[in-house]
């Protein structure tokens, strides 16, 4: 097993390929913005979208998630809160869209994404 310092190498490489790519929706994990250099190919390589999710949501949606091995630990809440307080001030810095989902199902965010990046 490669261990996380192996795996993000192989994101941060990734990142840098497909971000050269054109008409290409990119889907990353919430570790990702961690590293300089995968922020800033995403910034300068296309448009940056945030779906932000309160870190109560989080719970909700991953407490039957048993392929998260990050949260198969005794505080979960804890974790994700200690990455919130890290991850959202980086991903706000480099985000064209935030779009809170909270309170919203798929379809309102994908109608709201349409909108709002036909308005850039």
């Amino acid at each position: 097993m490669e261990g996380e310092a192996g795996f993000r190498e192989r994101e941060e490489q990734s990142i840098d390929d497909l971000t050269q790519m054109s008409g290409i929706v990119l889907a990353t994990g919430g570790g990702v913005i961690m590293r300089e250099s995968n922020r800033n190919h995403l910034s300068a390589r296309g448009i940056v979208v945030y779906l932000c999710t309160s870190v109560e949501q989080q719970l909700v949606r991953t407490a039957r998630d048993k392929n998260r091995p990050l949260l198969q630990a005794d505080n979960p809440e804890k974790i994700l809160r200690d990455l919130f307080a890290v991850r959202d001030p980086l991903y706000r810095s480099i985000a064209d869209i935030i779009i809170e989902t909270d309170q919203h199902n798929p379809r309102w965010v994908v109608q709201e994404l349409k909108k709002r990046i036909k308005d850039l």
